[in-house]
């Protein structure tokens, strides 16, 4: 569901893909900085004895493995880059989620981000429904091109799912589990119908999805 995403979202904007295998850490890190938009998609493991610990996982090359490059991208090395991306969407298990430590609060994967320089973040406070979430997420980047800001791209989006879906889907665990935290700024003006220069990273079980700037 998380590749199913990623194919709309795919759909929405120009992009360059990095499939599977190709969606090393190293990827990531040598491109993260050049991008407006973050969007990984992929499984993480929070620490709450080390927060710095948490991470997020890649794919690796099982015969040459470099130092700093074995797939799994910590929170650690996170807090280190500086990006320049003005959204990250962490569309994995409890990215939100984290130890609280005085003065700082959550220090969460989210939180990681954030501190790198990602001014607004979407991220996820409980082990998601990766289907449904899978559908919010895509509309909420529909409705981000519109021109709403984040917050608002993301209710739309949850509201769009509730219209649709009944019974058990309506329990919040399915819907409620992604928020946005940080800058609330709309990514597109649709005054004037210029849109802001953004790429967009993406990455789903493994797969990185690279998104070059558009105009």
């Amino acid at each position: 569901f998380a590749l199913q995403a990623v194919r709309n979202i795919y759909g929405l904007m120009p992009a360059d893909m990095f499939l599977e295998h190709q969606a090393l850490e190293s990827n990531f890190k040598r491109s993260a900085a050049q991008y407006r938009i973050l969007h990984l998609g992929t499984h993480a493991q929070v620490s709450d004895i080390d927060p710095l610990q948490s991470r997020l996982f890649f794919a690796k090359e099982a015969d040459t493995i470099a130092p700093g490059d074995d797939g799994n991208l910590y929170a650690y090395e996170i807090y280190s880059m500086q990006l320049k991306a003005e959204l990250a969407v962490l569309f994995a298990c409890e990215t939100g989620r984290g130890a609280v430590h005085s003065g700082e609060g959550v220090m969460s994967l989210a939180h990681s981000f954030m501190f790198a320089g990602c001014p607004g973040v979407v991220m996820s406070l409980w082990k998601i429904d990766e289907k449904t979430n899978a559908q919010i997420v895509t509309d909420f980047y529909k409705h981000l091109k519109k021109g709403h800001t984040k917050s608002e791209a993301l209710r739309k989006a949850k509201l769009s799912f509730l219209e649709n879906n009944h019974g058990e889907l309506a329990n919040p665990f399915y819907w409620g589990g992604l928020c946005v935290i940080g800058d609330d700024a709309a990514l597109y003006s649709t005054g004037n119908r210029l849109y802001w220069f953004m790429g967009v990273v993406i990455a789903a079980l493994a797969l990185v999805y690279f998104f070059r700037r558009i105009s």
